[in-house]
């Protein structure tokens, strides 16, 4: 039988992911990442999917429309597995989701988090953790880029000039991904916010708004200008 709690990580995550949660006694099922319709039916009306680092929303939302398919819940994690001492110190873990969701998952979090009191962020509602990993899959991806463009400037000692119009191009590419990926976020997070921890209203990037610290990144992206356009 399925259990009620299940795993869906990318493969190249899941041992780093499955050990830690392992030191923790935590022994779950972990569904492949890079298979979102292959969901079995939900055993139970609570049974929850925990989505790790799904690397863009387009992603997220596949995995979601497959959970609903098969009667899961789901919450999203974007969870730092760069750091080489995650899997004995923790790492830190920022979740999409709403109370009810997290219901069953919160052994999860904590495991994964280090070892102390309210070590994970409630970043927002559904969606949030998937957004939050975007924006570093984006910014991954931007200054692999960014390391090309200098590589070929670089290797062109004969050009003096500083190839300004390439390097804007570059910029506004990085920028239009990251205000897609915005736009689909708020889309999914539509419920107004409430912290699962109430000490973490404190992280809020704006004390001024009730807004998720995921919603505010959303918005202040959308409200940048390109740079061909500053």
């Amino acid at each position: 039988m399925i259990a009620q709690l299940c795993l869906i990580a990318p493969a190249t995550q899941a041992s780093a992911i499955l050990e830690r949660l392992g030191m923790a006694g935590l022994g779950l099922p972990l569904f492949p990442a890079e298979t979102p319709a292959a969901l079995p039916p939900a055993p139970t009306p609570d049974s929850t999917l925990v989505l790790i680092n799904p690397a863009s929303m387009d992603i997220y939302l596949q995995h979601l429309a497959a959970a609903r398919k098969a009667g899961w819940r789901m919450i999203d994690l974007a969870v730092n597995l760069q750091n080489p001492f995650g899997k004995t110190m923790g790492w830190m873990v920022a979740a999409g989701g709403s109370h009810d969701d997290f219901a069953l998952a919160t052994p999860v979090l904590d495991a994964l988090a280090p070892a102390m009191p309210k070590a994970w962020l409630h970043a927002g509602g559904p969606g949030a953790g998937a957004f939050m990993n975007g924006i570093a899959t984006s910014w991954a991806t931007q200054s692999q880029s960014v390391w090309q463009w200098m590589l070929h400037a670089l290797q062109q000692p004969s050009s003096s000039t500083f190839d300004l119009k390439s390097w804007q191009a570059l910029m506004e590419q990085g920028m239009t991904r990251l205000q897609a990926e915005a736009r689909q976020y708020l889309a999914a997070d539509t419920d107004p916010f409430r912290p699962w921890f109430a000490d973490q209203c404190a992280l809020l990037l704006n004390p001024m708004t009730t807004e998720s610290p995921a919603r505010q990144l959303a918005y202040w992206f959308l409200a940048a200008q390109p740079a061909t356009q500053a």
